[in-house]
């Protein structure tokens, strides 16, 4: 099986980095199907997150696309409360019923930023989103979903920035809150967590976020990848939600 998940890694990160998306949200539909304890389940799709996106990250700041004067205050209302989340202890059923939760809250995100017509008025920055922020922040510690699926499509809402202001800030929130996560979950986990099959994994989404990164999505339009992530994404919750509840 860890064979399988490898080459499918490679292949969400290879798709999806090449159309600005991170697929942190496929990572954990992927490992639900595994039936590793939620402590070692979380640190690698963080880890896959935190590669992929800081890959995404240094490719934004080159550019010169990241407003950092904007960013801060997200990532001050956001990390400390992923690293909170992230220490909490809950049992495997609280877990992945909070997971299937996320994750149909994601495809629910993706639906309406599909749907929504952007308004090509100036651009604004609404106090609101950042109440809504630390509330992401907690997702993303406790599920090991990065955040910026939810994130992003409420900046396109409130005309926060240009489109690839809002990918940059996304793709940060993502690379910041699950370094964060990481942090907090290094001290939980056993020497006997892990094998040297497990580094394949990391290893998978590096090698296909470096290419799609270096690609544009000529095959499969962002519109298509974003329906087709939905469908994955509602279909492993609703799996999950059957086993758990």
């Amino acid at each position: 099986m860890i064979y399988i998940n490898t080459i499918i890694f490679f292949l969400i990160a290879l798709i999806y980095s090449a159309a600005g998306f991170g697929g942190g949200s496929l990572y954990l539909a992927v490992l639900s199907e595994s039936g590793w304890p939620p402590e070692k389940l979380v640190f690698i799709a963080l880890s896959c997150n935190f590669l992929v996106t800081l890959i995404g990250a240094v490719r934004f700041h080159f550019n010169k696309v990241i407003p950092y004067k904007r960013l801060w205050p997200v990532l001050v209302l956001s990390v400390p409360f992923s690293y909170w989340a992230s220490t909490w202890k809950v049992t495997d059923q609280y877990f992945y019923i909070t997971l299937a939760s996320a994750l149909m809250l994601a495809a629910i995100a993706m639906i309406a930023q599909s749907l929504m017509k952007r308004n090509a008025s100036e651009a604004k920055n609404p106090i609101w989103i950042y109440a809504i922020v630390p509330f992401m922040g907690l997702l993303a510690g406790m599920t090991g979903i990065g955040g910026g699926i939810y994130l992003s499509p409420l900046l396109h809402l409130s005309n926060w920035g240009k489109p690839r202001e809002i990918a940059a800030v996304a793709c940060v929130f993502i690379l910041i809150n699950s370094l964060a996560g990481l942090i907090a979950r290094w001290s939980q986990l056993s020497e006997s967590s892990f094998s040297i099959e497990h580094a394949l994994l990391p290893t998978a989404v590096v090698v296909g976020g470096y290419i799609g990164s270096k690609l544009s999505a000529k095959i499969l339009s962002q519109q298509w990848i974003r329906w087709i992530t939905i469908v994955i994404l509602i279909f492993a919750a609703t799996r999950i939600f059957i086993r758990f509840l």
